[in-house]
């Protein structure tokens, strides 16, 4: 219902829900679309470009008219930086890298229909462009429409079948969906077209330390750093894994190479920030923030800013907690994540009236996203007010597609199993699971809510907790949760096991205080991980622990002077 069907998408923007799996049409010799794309892209009559008497001049006016669009997307001014945009792809029908940034600019707006639109048109012109099916199959892959991104992966590896970041961006997404073992292959391969290529044995050295395999993952940034010394990915990954092995002094001296050798790296400021707070240097934590928030041409990234303010809040400080967000909504007005930090901030500071209006606030900048809709809501519910809850859920729900959805629809699953609309809750659980059925902490909180109606729905609230257990076997919870209800239905040897393997996992989890994937991961997604006490069959069996590491949007960056990449993610 939200993004998981194909779409085939009308030059101007209108959709009609198609078979994905229905074989593409041959129309040109010269493009390759392979049969079953399902991706229905026409080809258009090559495109005449006018002779110029001066080419250099035309190509410096080109690009200055460039930077103008993305200076403008860098201010925020998004509507003029897309009219900049539009302007280019008409002098520059052929130029990939136009188009790649026409629709992370629309994207970026959430007019993902139109996002489509844009890219149907550019590879009607140049449909064996491998960059810009890369980028329509990321746009996919943000959305949760794993099948379709798949199919359109391939069409970027028939186009170009050494293109580094296409291995990238696909092998990270088959990591975040538990297949480790494509994922791993994907890298694999991509590093025998580029064996030097910095981002392919990046995200190798995480997916070998993610797997406990830390020797094999050093040799992969060693290995990186021997051919590119000052990489600030690189040396930023090496940091953390010497941090997760206890080598602090060493972590620091990685970090600090690595803001020396590129001062605009927001990943490495935030690693090295939080490694700080880690130790509990509390005050040095704060001047690394201090510092960073005064790159990018003295805005910082907002993830600094936020992350800087977590910190705060964590230290008891509310009040400068807010004031930081403030600031960083002074550099970055419309950004969602920032209202509704503010807002929940204000919450716990008991200011309802306050929190409701950044709330507020924050749909009016942006009303296509659902999570301030989900606040909101939850806010509501916390006054007691629940039909204005269930209609802003209602309300997001209409607003968003793929992953952005799964927390809403959880949560309003979650409101209407506490009032005991459980036929309503079962109907929310179902529909998330479907959006995205390889999430292991919603098949966890559906098992949970399962086991409440007591022994005869034990056997399939097992199979619930054994979907979570498959799609992420490190979260303790999961395990937890399943020795729980083994122990209700009388199976203690069982659930003994199970307490054991949690407990072991628990132990193991305080040590990896850091995400090598996702040292920059923006807490958005604390709503999942509240606690939440159900009775299972004549037991008040306390499910309150922290489910920690959910699935996370990666943030895509497109790099139109080489290549379309992943921006390792922030």
């Amino acid at each position: 219902r939200w993004g998981r069907r194909g779409r085939e998408i009308g030059e101007e923007g209108g959709d009609r829900e198609v078979d994905i799996g229905r074989g593409g049409e041959e129309v040109n010799d010269a493009v390759l679309l392979a049969l079953g794309s399902g991706v229905g892209v026409r080809t258009k009559p090559p495109v005449k470009i006018p002779e110029r008497r001066n080419e250099a001049a035309w190509a410096a006016r080109m690009k200055e008219r460039a930077e103008e669009a993305k200076r403008a997307d860098a201010a925020g001014m998004v509507d003029l930086a897309e009219s900049k945009w539009r302007e280019l792809t008409e002098e520059e029908p052929l130029n990939g890298r136009v188009w790649v940034q026409l629709v992370g600019n629309l994207i970026r707006q959430k007019k993902f229909h139109l996002a489509r639109a844009m890219l149907r048109r550019a590879l009607t012109l140049i449909p064996t462009n491998a960059i810009v099916w890369q980028r329509w199959a990321d746009l996919e892959k943000n959305l949760a429409d794993y099948d379709l991104a798949r199919k359109l992966f391939r069409k970027a590896y028939e186009a170009n079948p050494r293109l580094p970041s296409l291995y990238n961006s696909w092998g990270n997404m088959e990591y975040r969906l538990g297949n480790i073992a494509a994922a791993r292959k994907l890298f694999s391969v991509g590093l025998l077209h580029n064996p030097e290529n910095s981002r392919l044995l990046y995200s190798s050295a995480v997916l070998e330390d993610r797997q406990g395999n830390s020797a094999l993952s050093r040799t992969f940034f060693e290995s990186g750093l021997s051919h590119n010394p000052n990489d600030p990915f690189l040396l930023q990954g090496l940091a953390i894994l010497e941090f997760k092995r206890g080598k602090f002094r060493a972590a620091r001296e990685r970090i600090m190479k690595a803001v020396g050798s590129n001062p605009d790296h927001s990943l490495s400021w935030l690693s090295w920030a939080q490694m700080e707070e880690l130790q509990g240097e509390t005050d040095a934590a704060r001047k690394v923030y201090k510092q960073a928030c005064r790159t990018m041409g003295g805005r910082g990234v907002v993830q600094l800013w936020q992350a800087w303010a977590r910190m705060e809040e964590k230290n008891g400080d509310i009040n400068l907690a807010l004031k930081i967000v403030n600031d960083g909504l002074e550099l970055y007005p419309k950004d969602q994540l920032l209202y509704c930090t503010a807002g929940e901030l204000s919450e716990k500071k008991g200011d309802i009236h306050q929190a409701r209006s950044y709330y507020i606030k924050g749909i009016a900048v942006d009303d296509s996203f659902p999570y301030l809709y989900q606040r909101l809501a939850s806010l509501e519910q916390s006054q007691l007010r629940d039909e204005i809850a269930r209609q802003l859920y209602m309300l997001g729900s209409k607003k968003g597609e793929g992953d952005d959805m799964v927390s809403l629809l959880h949560s309003w699953a979650v409101f209407e199993w506490k009032k005991g609309k459980r036929q309503e809750a079962h109907k929310l659980f179902k529909d998330a699971v479907l959006l995205d059925p390889k999430c292991g902490w919603l098949w966890l909180w559906f098992g949970r809510f399962i086991a409440e109606e007591g022994p005869e729905s034990y056997p399939l609230a097992r199979h619930f907790l054994s979907r979570s257990i498959n799609s992420d076997p490190k979260e303790s919870a999961s395990w937890k949760s399943l020795a729980e209800l083994e122990r209700a239905a009388g199976n203690e040897e069982r659930a003994k096991f199970y307490f054991r393997r949690a407990a072991e996992l628990e132990n193991r989890r305080a040590l990896d205080v850091i995400d090598l994937e996702r040292p920059l991961a923006r807490p958005w997604r604390d709503i999942r991980t509240r606690s939440w006490s159900v009775s299972w069959h004549q037991e008040n069996i306390s499910l309150s622990e922290e489910l920690a590491h959910v699935h996370n949007n990666m943030l895509t960056k497109t790099e139109p002077e080489n290549e379309s990449e992943e921006l390792v993610p922030l």
